[in-house]
């Protein structure tokens, strides 16, 4: 998830909303345990 929001802070807020939705809808079906931390 690091990674993730590196690359996010290099985008406008609506492009890091974005992709934190599709990352965490994609970690949820891989691993919803990630999520519940």
């Amino acid at each position: 998830v690091g990674m993730v929001w590196r690359r996010g802070s290099g985008l406008p807020q609506a492009a890091r909303d974005f992709i934190g939705l599709a990352q965490s809808q994609r970690m949820v079906r891989q691993r919803p345990e990630k999520i519940g931390r």
